[in-house]
């Protein structure tokens, strides 16, 4: 068993989060190495998404959008987001009275390609058809909505991307 130090930071926030000493003994054998990297993600990912859901503050053209999210945020170039909004209609269980919210309309998918501190730029990345179809996924052995090439409406067809659906100002957005 040898020692060493970890000290994590998060992204999104600048703060330590775990620190572990050179006192500390760190067996990589033990599985303790892996264990704490699975904290770490989840921690991490448990802390992205209370900034979520961020809102759209500016569409630039049909392809693109800007987020209220950066890097200030955790936000990084490539990430992928899903676009909606978010129906006024409160939804139940019929069967048990549950309560379940409010249904989310899918406007697209897309990806941040410019980040700064309090704001993101996000490119559709939805795929469809080119006929108004869109799959609300990537097009390569598959989607969200399935395996395009199991649906033979779909078998052959060229995909491409295709713009956000009737994306506007306040619709909302949070990691894909």
């Amino acid at each position: 068993m040898g020692s060493g130090s970890l000290i994590w930071i998060s992204g999104a926030h600048g703060k330590v989060i775990i620190k572990i000493n050179d006192s500390d003994p760190i067996d990589s054998g033990s599985g303790l190495t892996s264990g704490l990297t699975g904290i770490i993600v989840m921690i991490e990912d448990s802390m992205s998404r209370g900034n979520y859901p961020a809102s759209v503050v500016k569409i630039i053209d049909e392809y693109n959008v800007v987020i209220n999210r950066g890097s200030d945020h955790g936000v990084s170039q490539g990430d992928e987001f899903v676009i909606y909004y978010e129906e006024q209609e409160e939804l139940f269980d019929p069967e048990t009275g549950e309560k379940l919210g409010q249904l989310e309309i899918v406007r697209g998918t897309g990806f941040a390609t410019h980040v700064q501190p309090k704001m993101a730029t996000i490119k559709s990345s939805t795929m469809g058809d080119g006929d108004g179809w869109g799959a609300g996924g990537v097009a390569i052995g598959g989607s969200l909505l399935g395996d395009f090439s199991a649906n033979p409406e779909t078998f052959g067809k060229e995909f491409e991307i295709v713009p956000f659906d009737k994306v506007m100002v306040k619709d909302r957005a949070k990691p894909r």
